[in-house]
């Protein structure tokens, strides 16, 4: 079986050139289409760090309004503490002596925690 090359040898010599001329210009559509796709990566690129910033963003937002869904009904969280009192003198960062924890709503205990100085 003859090659590629071989076969366009024994074309005529103006059939070669014209065959030669089109490959010529099917590597440089080749090459500006490799050239297109990079730019279009580098823009695939960038939306996607902008669309993972993004979800971070909104992850870290639903992370707080659970927080505070925790604390306004937390009859339907089970499991989740919260500080129901503190005493003592606070520090130079404003946190008391000693906190109370309720360890779950309607809890009939409280556990006390002192800071260790």
């Amino acid at each position: 079986m003859k090659t590629l090359k071989e076969k366009i040898s024994e074309l005529p010599e103006e059939r070669q050139q014209a065959v030669k001329t089109r490959a010529a210009e099917l590597i440089q559509e080749w090459n500006d289409y490799v050239e297109s796709m990079g730019s279009v990566m580098g823009e695939v690129e960038h939306l996607t760090n902008r669309m993972s910033m993004e979800l971070e963003r909104l992850i870290e937002k639903c992370d707080k309004q659970a927080k505070v869904l925790q604390h306004i009904i937390p009859e339907k969280f089970p499991g989740v503490y919260f500080i129901v009192g503190e005493s003592g003198e606070k520090d130079r960062n404003g946190l008391p002596e000693s906190i109370q924890l309720s360890p779950t709503y309607g809890a009939d205990f409280t556990v006390l925690y002192k800071r260790v100085k």
